[in-house]
């Protein structure tokens, strides 16, 4: 079970979630690290799965679950993004086929 918590963390990018729900970052340490405070002002740290707990107040496993259809949800969008992105320079490619 550790691995597979391992791996669903480095599979999403911390900051970027982290941005996605409109969470501050700045950089601090002699590391330059990001950093940021918690959305409650608790002063807690903890790593993306406590994020989870504490912002959407949900249970340990849960919040593991909650990572996971995240996961899904970006990587069928991030799908789909390629997807788009082929198909639009395919219409570049054949100018007949925009008209």
């Amino acid at each position: 079970m550790i691995e597979d918590l391992e791996r669903l963390t480095q599979r999403i990018p911390p900051l970027e979630y982290l941005q996605r729900h409109n969470w501050k970052p700045c950089r601090a340490g002699t590391r330059q690290e990001w950093v940021g405070l918690c959305p409650y002002g608790c002063g807690r740290g903890g790593d993306l799965i406590r994020f989870v707990q504490i912002f959407p107040h949900l249970p340990f496993r849960q919040s593991v679950a909650y990572l996971e259809e995240e996961l899904k949800t970006a990587s069928a969008m991030q799908l789909l993004e390629r997807t788009m992105a082929s198909y639009r320079l395919q219409l570049h490619r054949h100018p007949e086929a925009v008209g």
